[in-house]
């Protein structure tokens, strides 16, 4: 049924619906990357790519493929974290100390043991860390002790937007991390991302002409974050207009409403 055909398919760019992975060639590439991280038990990898490219939902879909594999797993958020504020999240991603009080020192134990534990019983550990470059400086001497002094079941897969620099480069530099890089949608990445969205919700075609499309992708230079905004905003004029085909003027006019553009 097209899109135009059935007035209750949802809008596939509100925020619930996009906990999905579009699975362009590159993000394909991308995960199978990771997955060869982890499978060959280096004790490191990067992925990087522009904001709104897609790094954090790509580890939010490895993370379920880890636990489905029977290995244990975990997603931290770098941003604002020192090292004794990621020694309590990675006690608690453990489940060692129920949440209870303790000094960074007994932490600390208890991570080593934990992990420790899970080598013994053949049980493997990969942390997925988020926004790395939002990290304390003082993370990046606690993690280099997690690899140096851990087991070899130990995988961490980081993300930063950019090339990391000061003691992340080094700590990357330090584990010979492999690099994964992520770059903006193409034109027809773009076209083929909103058809994507619109198949996922049961629509058989998209409400966006292709000059519409076009428009998107130069107004978001392709970024997937900024392509979804874009669409939600004009999808939701659409309907405020009761239009059932949006056109690239209609889209410039919800580009100025999400300041992509200048007014």
């Amino acid at each position: 049924m097209s899109y135009a055909d059935e007035t209750s398919i949802p809008n596939p760019f509100e925020a619930e619906e996009l906990g999905w992975v579009f699975a362009s060639p590159e993000h394909d590439e991308a995960l199978a990357r990771m997955h060869f991280v982890i499978e060959g038990r280096q004790s490191c990898g990067i992925l990087t790519g522009p904001p709104g490219s897609g790094k954090s939902r790509l580890f939010q879909k490895l993370l379920g493929d880890i636990r489905r594999t029977g290995r244990q797993g975990a997603l931290i958020d770098l941003s604002g974290l020192n090292a004794a504020r990621l020694l309590v999240r990675l006690d608690a991603a453990l489940g060692l100390n129920g949440g209870l009080p303790a000094d960074s020192l007994s932490l600390w134990d208890a991570v080593m043991n934990g992990i420790g534990g899970l080598d013994m019983a053949g049980l493997e550990l990969v942390l997925l860390l988020d926004h790395g470059q939002h990290a304390h400086p003082d993370v990046w001497p606690l993690l280099d002790q997690l690899l140096t002094q851990g087991t070899h079941g130990l995988t961490i897969l980081l993300a930063s937007p950019q090339p990391p620099t000061g003691l992340f480069a080094e700590f990357v530099r330090r584990h010979g991390a492999l690099r994964i890089e992520l770059s903006r949608f193409s034109l027809p990445e773009t076209a083929r991302f909103i058809r994507a969205a619109f198949e996922r919700v049961g629509a058989d075609g998209t409400p966006f002409d292709s000059d519409a499309v076009r428009r998107i992708h130069e107004l978001t230079r392709g970024e997937p974050r900024l392509v979804s905004r874009l669409c939600r905003v004009a999808m939701l004029a659409a309907t405020a207009d009761g239009a059932t085909e949006i056109h690239a003027s209609l889209v410039d006019a919800a580009a100025e409403e999400v300041l992509l553009v200048a007014t």
